[in-house]
């Protein structure tokens, strides 16, 4: 994460877009009036053109040369503005008729459509580049009717402005570049002549402006994309719907790793780490593979289980089918291809080819591939960050309390999906409910995602007023409204909670039984970074991985609790020899979790009294306090013995298992 925020630069790259959107764009204001074509060319000369081209200073002093092509003092535009426009065929007639021989009753009165196919759709590569993409069908670039543009041809004061009528390979649609290098008069007049000429028309399926900028100081190229889809009712699609208005930002470093600043020195050195991180985790998860496979086996350790069926345990197969394998090979594949496409984003943007020359009269397409490679690397970014915290949950599993959020998982699945699939079903039938009794007025149901999307954040508490669906039909609204607070917000959503309350009761009970019923004796985090701080400061002591091998040798004998002289005389005599292995290095291992002897013995020693015993000490000159005391003490005894026999007896008869708290 720290090196992605590095890369990105999202300080930085927040003040350039947001001045972008607040004072060039005018994303909240003007770009919101865009309705129709004619509202687009205001938009363009209106807001745009001024802002990208500024004519003088604020207090009317004429801008110099060398003041000239800057964005808001600080921003230098790199070649000028581009306007690309993408047009579509036409069809008639509209309606296509199921049966041969049928015809439409309004085909005559409504002779063409026009789709959103693209034109360009049906030539092929060889006839776009020769220029064989016509201005509309039937009618070749650059057009002769309706109006005559070929006439400007002859017109100096327009320069090239006729090519916005021919379809170009480089920018894949009819485009208009405005150049700096060409003035503001020039560039305005261009603009008219677009107005004029109807350079926007019927045809007309989407426009995109598009400019980049360039600011020294903070040593970033930025890329500003405004999109227009122009919707078949004959206005542009709203902001931000799907294939509407859109406003994309983004801001690349088209020089890493040349500039000589700590942040720069320190991206470099966390990215090499990384790397080197990446692959030594990698090449440990496949020897841990291969040394499952190589000691287990492909399907493992045969065993019968209490049922008598034979089952495999470990190997190999298991190893690979395990959820958290699963994961890992995932969450390291996705840095593999993240490592991958960094480099392949800093071999384009660094090839001698892409490198952007300045000052620049033309549009830089390498702008728009690094912007594409940047938003495909981050989309690998945030799935690869979900993997990684979804891995947190398998290293949660060394501590209990930790743990009992992932036993709480396990616990609730089976309710949890078997309630979704109920959720589910209720959230799309008011989708689709609501999008058909409030989505023709309402934007918020317009489209069946847009209300799945609306009751998703009602039943997160977002607010969507009343009255709102009110003003469409007050009767539906009221049902609409009431019935969807009943039972998705009051019934699904406590339903869920109590799933998940119960669930989390039943996996803490389980860990609470591992630890001999008492929740006290669950060790907590604080006491195992003790443990571990303990155990890092601990030099001199025995190798983990020979205690390890002695204490596991000894749980297969059947030990529970070892002494210090056990665990010695488990390590063989000739690893002893070698390692130079004393009682005192056994005792230095911090990982050991030592008890006094003295209190085992005591305990010892009140478990095995017997009655003579007691008898003999109530026969002494004790106190009746201390009698009682001792009475107390007799009864708590034999309650105990009761229980272990039965305890006992319940091992015997197989109906319960011996555990360590046992």
């Amino acid at each position: 994460c720290s090196v992605l925020m590095i890369q990105l630069r999202v300080e930085r790259t927040y003040q350039i877009d947001e001045a972008l959107r607040q004072m060039v764009v005018s994303e909240g204001d003007a770009l919101q009036d865009v309705s129709t074509l004619g509202d687009f060319f205001g938009y363009l000369e209106d807001q745009i053109r001024p802002n990208i081209f500024p004519p003088e200073w604020y207090n009317g002093d004429t801008l110099t040369t060398d003041e000239t092509g800057f964005v808001m003092y600080y921003n230098m535009l790199v070649g000028g503005l581009l306007v690309v426009q993408q047009r579509g065929t036409q069809q008639s007639p509209c309606r296509v008729p199921m049966y041969s021989g049928a015809k439409s009753s309004y085909q005559d009165f409504y002779e063409i459509c026009y789709p959103n196919k693209l034109i360009e759709s049906d030539y092929t590569d060889e006839q776009r580049r020769n220029g064989e993409v016509p201005w509309a069908p039937g009618v070749p670039a650059p057009p002769t009717k309706p109006v005559n543009v070929l006439e400007t041809r002859n017109d100096p004061t327009l320069g090239d402005f006729a090519d916005a009528f021919t379809f170009s390979t480089e920018y894949d649609g009819f485009a208009s570049f405005l150049a700096l290098a060409d003035g503001a008069k020039l560039n305005q007049d261009k603009v008219e002549a677009l107005k004029k000429y109807r350079w926007l028309d019927k045809h007309t399926r989407a426009i995109d402006i598009k400019f980049a900028l360039y600011n020294g100081m903070l040593q970033m190229f930025t890329f500003c994309v405004i999109h227009f889809g122009f919707d078949q009712t004959g206005t542009f699609v709203p902001y931000n719907h799907v294939g509407g208005t859109k406003v994309t930002i983004k801001t690349i470093d088209m020089e890493p790793y040349l500039g000589n600043k700590f942040s720069d020195r320190m991206q470099i050195a966390l990215e090499v780490i990384l790397v080197v991180w990446i692959f030594y985790q990698i090449s440990s998860f496949v020897r841990g593979g291969l040394e499952i496979l190589f000691r287990e086996g492909w399907r493992g350790k045969a065993e019968v289980d209490e049922l008598g069926t034979k089952v495999y345990k470990g190997g190999f197969k298991n190893f690979l089918m395990d959820k958290w394998t699963i994961i890992d090979v995932a969450n390291y594949g996705l840095f593999v291809i993240y490592i991958v496409m960094r480099v392949e984003l800093v071999r384009t943007i660094l090839h001698k080819d892409n490198i952007i020359q300045v000052p620049a009269n033309s549009y830089k397409p390498i702008l728009e591939e690094a912007k594409t490679r940047v938003e495909t690397q981050l989309l690998g970014n945030f799935f690869n960050i979900l993997l990684c915290l979804t891995r947190c949950f398998k290293f949660y599993r060394f501590q209990p309390r930790l743990a009992i959020i992932n036993k709480t998982m396990e616990e609730c699945f089976s309710d949890l999906y078997h309630f979704l699939l109920m959720f589910i079903t209720f959230l799309f039938g008011f989708a689709v409910m609501s999008h058909v009794l409030f989505g023709p007025q309402l934007p918020q149901f317009s489209t069946l995602a847009e209300s799945l999307m609306t009751g998703w954040m009602m039943m997160n508490g977002a607010s969507l007023s009343y009255m709102q669906l009110a003003y469409v039909d007050g009767q539906m609204a009221a049902v609409f409204f009431l019935a969807f607070m009943f039972l998705v917000f009051i019934i699904l959503l406590n339903v869920l909670l109590a799933i998940l309350v119960d669930s989390y009761a039943l996996a803490k009970d389980k860990v609470v039984e591992e630890y001999g019923g008492e929740e006290d004796n669950i060790p907590s985090l604080a006491g195992d970074f003790a443990t571990i701080t303990r155990h890092s400061f601990s030099w001199g002591g025995i190798s983990n991985t020979i205690l390890l091998q002695a204490v596991k040798y000894l749980g297969e004998q059947g030990e529970e609790q070892v002494t210090v002289e056990q665990i010695y005389q488990a390590i063989p005599e000739g690893v002893r020899k070698r390692n130079n292995i004393t009682h005192e290095k056994i005792l230095k291992n911090g990982g050991l979790h030592l008890v006094e002897e003295g209190d085992e013995q005591e305990e010892e020693h009140i478990d095995h009294m017997t009655e003579p015993d007691l008898n003999q000490i109530l026969a002494g000159g004790v106190g009746s306090e201390v009698k009682e005391l001792l009475r107390k003490m007799d009864d708590m005894l034999l309650e105990n013995k009761q229980l272990r026999k039965r305890i006992d007896n319940e091992i015997a008869s197989g109906r319960m298992s011996r555990t360590k708290s046992d």
